[in-house]
């Protein structure tokens, strides 16, 4: 599986259930059990990395600006819904964390954990082993975010920096 593959799959999810994450995690189930189990792993380590590119302090920040109280595991969540909502709005996210007040009305982040997980399930129903067990890497960074922390705590560098996002909700 290579990149492309892997946002195709994500797109044909989106179509299958562009509302609703849960719902979206069964389509992926469904499309995940077609696969190899070295394309599923292989899926995994593409979320994961894709996941991991949004692991900064202005993304920590950003989403901090819509709620102000997620913790690290309810960031991972919330990573794997932007990766969940295409490659388009990741994309965009990615490069310019204020876009991120275009896609907040879609799909329920809160729900992102369960997408997250399909691949290792899909991977454990398929093989009786672990992903972990076979070299996945874990959703969770083993390091510090990048970038400057100075972000996440400084209201006008905030704004500066995300004036569309700091408009919708302050």
């Amino acid at each position: 599986m290579n990149e492309a593959q892997f946002w195709n799959l994500i797109d044909t999810t989106l179509q299958g259930s562009p509302d609703n994450t849960d719902e979206q995690a069964e389509v992926l189930r469904a499309l995940l059990a077609g696969l190899t189990p070295d394309e599923v792993l292989e899926f995994h380590r593409l979320l994961v990395a894709a996941n991991h590119q949004l692991y900064t302090w202005d993304h920590i920040a950003a989403v901090n600006l819509v709620d102000e109280g997620l913790g690290d595991d309810g960031f991972t969540d919330f990573r794997t819904w932007i990766v969940a909502t295409g490659r388009e709005s990741f994309a965009a996210f990615r490069d310019d964390p204020d876009t991120l007040v275009d896609i907040l009305d879609r799909l329920g982040w809160d729900s992102a954990e369960v997408f997250g997980a399909v691949a290792a399930e899909v991977y454990r129903d398929t093989t009786g082993r672990e992903i972990w067990e076979d070299g996945a890497p874990p959703i969770e960074p083993g390091t510090p975010p990048t970038g400057s922390a100075e972000i996440v705590h400084d209201r006008a560098v905030q704004q500066q920096r995300f004036p569309r996002l700091t408009a919708r909700h302050s």
